[in-house]
């Protein structure tokens, strides 16, 4: 069985702090809020730099733990993978998707930062998901991938579209206009639609592939008129993060 969350403003700041400060407050929302009363044993989380690289939970050597129960990967990572349960996946964002990938059968999970370099890489070579598939035995043809917690079209906006290459998966971008918060009436990628289209290019159905809708937006999600998730577009680049977690059990 497979679980997925994401905790947000109302639960804390999830931002990695650097070593010379922040450690308490970073120290209390894990423990407060992702481990305590968890149906989980430990939580691994990924160091996200618009790579394509994925590691395993399972690979000690890859991991320092940072607390009781909680590692962080030694190396940049966009991509986390386990086939053991109660073991939690876990990537700290503001705006970028993820993607969950699950093969109940195999008893296989992996979760991937979907930031649209990793998407389509600026280098020109092929984005995260081709690779994944390409190097880390998940059968395209089993697994399920849900997309969630990142930005929505109405909001993500951009002063130039970013020029594809022949490893996009695409052969353009879905494009509309960003009708919220500061950016809005600039032309804004669905990153959604995006990593549909890429998926469904390296051969899985439609019928795999699910966007979780709630939030549909986490920029502009809000309770009670309160932001409820951090965001670069709203709170800037040194904003605090989210934690998404997903794990099976």
């Amino acid at each position: 069985m497979l679980s997925f969350t994401c905790f947000g403003k109302m639960q804390g700041n999830f931002r990695y702090p650097k070593e010379d400060g922040g450690l308490p407050a970073w120290f209390d929302a894990m423990e407060k809020k992702v481990m305590k009363g968890a149906d989980f044993k430990s939580v691994h989380l990924m160091r996200p730099n618009f790579t394509v690289n994925c590691v395993s939970a399972e690979n000690v050597g890859q991991w320092k733990e940072v607390m009781p129960a909680v590692y962080r990967a030694s190396e940049f990572s966009d991509g986390l993978m386990t086939d053991k349960k109660d073991v939690a996946l876990a990537m700290a964002n503001a705006d970028c998707p993820a993607a969950i990938i699950y093969d109940e059968g195999a008893e296989q999970l992996a979760l991937l930062h979907c930031g649209f370099k990793c998407l389509v890489q600026p280098d020109g070579g092929i984005g995260i998901f081709e690779e994944f598939f390409s190097k880390y035995g998940f059968n395209k043809g089993t697994v399920k991938v849900r997309m969630a917690f990142g930005i929505g079209p109405c909001c993500y906006g951009i002063d130039t579209l970013p020029t594809l290459h022949a490893n996009a998966r695409v052969d353009r971008l879905p494009v509309s206009s960003a009708v919220h918060g500061p950016r809005q009436g600039k032309q804004s990628i669905d990153l959604f639609e995006l990593m549909r289209l890429q998926l469904m290019s390296l051969g899985l159905e439609d019928r795999q592939i699910v966007r979780f809708n709630m939030p549909q937006c986490t920029a502009c999600a809000n309770v009670g008129g309160e932001p409820q998730y951090y965001s670069n577009v709203y709170g800037g680049p040194d904003g605090g993060r989210n934690l998404v977690l997903a794990w099976m059990h």
